[in-house]
């Protein structure tokens, strides 16, 4: 799972005993058990786009961690070892679900106003309920858990996507299901929307197919992954902003906005170039290999979308029902929805995830700092550089995605002003949490003290940077 790390494993084996015997202190230790890890993600490049059919390049670093009994019964009881901010849950199997299969598990999930609040039980509810309405025939038996986890929360490194993982491979292991690590991604990436957020199954893949010393390149529709060696004399290095990246009833509306923008942009590029409609199943099939055009072509197209449109306006362009569901996940955004910089921003960084994997088998790894840099100008709160400029490649346009904040911006300024920064950029869904640094080995002290001098002194915090290398993905111990 780690590799040649004695004190990283000395570290997990007197976690992994802890947390048993927490287990033994709840339930009692006369118990049969088994234990369920799923690492966090590190996305490197390729951010806000698996949901879109583009690529993305993660590795998988630090864990949650479960430990596992079977009921006879159907009720899930669950702890955990920082009860002060995950307090004990439990719900019984039967009692959350319709009689009636569900269908349209998306539409149902919307209309659950009790998930609003985010509670940390319904990230596991999500899996389970999912696999039990998939499995109609079969009556899952409920399990203890006892719940803990390495991962910093609201981070940005989807620990709530890993606790969705580890939470597949318990049920799965506690009911012999016969489920492939492919249809666990596929599984656990649509069950999440329960928790009210509408994302990809990018960090489930991540999380779930991630392999030890490797960056994974996965695509999407269909899924694909490739391994590519991480860059040896390199570490990715994590700063945490400490400013929490809560999946809060605001931070969800930014969230869902945002996929929405790239769907209303897709639906108005359809209507208005008709000819290419055939050709046209997700955003990332807008570019000039599928379409045989020209890049220039391409940019036309970007182009032609509206800067910002109202929903008012868009009922105009596309009449029917084709809105209202998109209009289900959010309210709309005041200024209107920002189609042509949202959109411009998800093309764009479908061709550098791909063009950045190709780098990182040639070894260019300032070539893929590069890229990192570029697209978190497609993140920043307020632009540097233009959202687009004529005349340079599509895979160089930020575009304006903009989920990032003051302080993850003030991070990454710091970061690549150190000297053996191949890039910086947010990391995660945006709003706070972490920001990725690729940065030679040698000059890891050198980032560290600047970063500890400049964003974190200067601010009162205390220092929360680490390095890391990836770790092996998700499955069971037992």
């Amino acid at each position: 799972l780690y590799g040649e790390a004695p004190e990283l494993i000395k570290d997990h084996l007197r976690w992994y005993s802890e947390v048993l015997r927490d287990f033994a202190r709840v339930y009692g230790p006369e118990k049969e058990v088994f234990l369920t890890r799923a690492p966090a993600r590190v996305n490197l490049l390729g951010m806000h786009i698996d949901h879109r059919g583009g690529c993305v390049n993660p590795i998988a670093v630090k864990e949650i961690l479960m430990v596992v009994e079977k009921r006879e019964d159907d009720k899930v009881v669950l702890h955990n070892t920082d009860s002060e901010n995950f307090p004990p849950r439990q719900f019984r199997i039967s009692e959350e679900l319709p009689d009636q299969f569900i269908k349209d598990w998306e539409t149902w999930s919307s209309g659950l106003k009790s998930n609003i609040k985010g509670d940390w039980v319904n990230y596991v509810k999500s899996i389970v309920l999912y696999l039990q309405n998939t499995y109609r025939d079969k009556k899952l038996r409920g399990m203890n858990l006892m719940l803990s986890g390495n991962i910093p929360r609201a981070a940005g490194l989807s620990s709530s996507s890993a606790v969705v993982v580890a939470a597949g491979e318990a049920i799965i292991q506690a009911n012999n299901l016969e489920i492939s690590p492919r249809e666990l991604v596929e599984m656990c990436g649509e069950a999440e929307w329960y928790v009210g957020t509408r994302g990809g199954k990018g960090d489930h893949a991540a999380i779930k197919l991630g392999r030890r010393g490797f960056v994974s390149h996965i695509c999407f529709f269909p899924l694909k992954i490739e391994f590519i060696p991480f860059p040896r004399d390199y570490r990715a290095v994590i700063c945490n902003s400490l400013k929490e990246a809560r999946k809060s009833e605001g931070a969800r509306q930014v969230f869902n906005e945002r996929v929405a923008t790239y769907e209303i942009g897709f639906l108005l590029i359809k209507k208005r170039y008709p000819h290419f409609s055939s050709k046209l199943t997700y955003l990332r099939d807008v570019n000039k290999d599928n379409l045989k055009v020209g890049e220039e072509e391409i940019y036309q197209i970007v182009q032609s979308l509206p800067g910002r449109m109202s929903r008012g306006e868009l009922e105009k362009k596309i009449p029917g029902k084709d809105l209202e569901k998109i209009y289900q996940t959010h309210k709309e955004p005041d200024e209107g929805y920002r189609v042509r910089a949202v959109c411009l921003f998800g093309l764009a960084e479908c061709e550098r995830s791909k063009i950045g994997a190709e780098r990182l088998k040639k070894g260019d790894i300032e070539g893929f700092g590069e890229l990192m840099n570029i697209s978190h100008e497609g993140e920043r709160v307020r632009p540097k550089i233009p959202e687009s400029s004529p005349g340079l490649p599509l895979y160089k346009q930020p575009g304006g995605y903009r989920v990032s904040c003051e302080e993850l911006d003030e991070l990454v300024d710091i970061a690549r002003a150190v000297p053996g920064v191949a890039g910086a950029r947010v990391t995660g869904a945006g709003l706070g949490g972490c920001i990725a640094v690729l940065v030679k080995e040698e000059n890891v002290a050198d980032l560290t003290r600047e970063v500890e001098e400049k964003y974190y002194k200067a601010h009162g915090l205390p220092p929360a940077v680490e390095v890391c290398f990836p770790v092996e993905g998700a499955g069971v111990i037992s």
